[in-house]
């Protein structure tokens, strides 16, 4: 038995010598390092650290750089947006004056009109009218305008209209007799809520004053 380990014990040392033999002729083999190519090498590593450290602060200038330009595009797109609003309510003031004008030029003619056919002193349908407490303002929406129709009940008056009409739109009215509204079932017409006015309401309205008229903004 203990030949068998002896013999088994000198043919791995036997191994070993074998591989370490085998060991020294490949490192004999190697070629020693080239001592040039290192340099040139490192050399070169050297110069591509530079440049990367060039390159990183061309990079960081260039994103301070597009930052500042960030900040004027904001700063020039909220002065364009002001801009725009101030054209914006330039135009609306410009349109508002050019209708301010146009009428202003309008009721200069109609002023002139009126002048050369005696209508001054022709009553307006708001003189002619007493409204009840609290419907005012929806006889006011109902006529508009109309409020200040003239009254034309003058034929020859009428026909010296016909022949020279009014350079812009004029409201006049007849004298007629009451006229009977088709009603809807339960409901009363706005015209329940009109009528002639009283006689102190009459007299004082000849002067611009009624006493019993909402009609303010409509008196003239």
């Amino acid at each position: 038995m203990e030949q068998a380990h002896l013999a088994h014990a000198g043919k791995t040392l036997q191994g070993l010598e074998q591989r370490e033999e085998k060991a020294l002729a490949e490192r004999s083999e190697l070629a020693a390092p080239d001592a040039q190519l290192r340099s040139h090498l490192a050399q070169e590593l050297s110069q591509s650290g530079a440049e990367l450290s060039r390159q990183e602060a061309l990079l960081a200038q260039l994103e301070t750089g597009r930052e500042a330009l960030d900040g004027q595009r904001r700063g020039c797109v909220d002065s364009l947006q002001l801009l725009e609003r101030e054209l914006s309510a330039l135009e609306g003031r410009l349109l508002t004056l050019q209708k301010i004008q146009n009428q202003v030029e309008e009721n200069s003619k109609i002023q002139d009109w009126i002048g050369r056919h005696e209508l001054a002193s022709k009553p307006r349908l708001w003189q002619k009218i007493r409204v009840e407490g609290g419907w005012e303002t929806a006889v006011e929406s109902a006529l508009r305008e109309r409020l200040h129709a003239m009254e034309m009940s003058d034929p020859e008056l009428l026909q010296r209209l016909l022949e020279d009409p009014p350079p812009a739109r004029v409201s006049a009215y007849l004298r007629g007799t009451d006229s009977k509204l088709s009603l809807e079932p339960g409901l009363k017409p706005l015209a329940d809520y009109v009528g002639p006015p009283s006689p102190r309401w009459a007299a004082s309205s000849q002067h611009g004053l009624p006493l019993s008229t909402p009609w303010r903004a409509c008196r003239g």
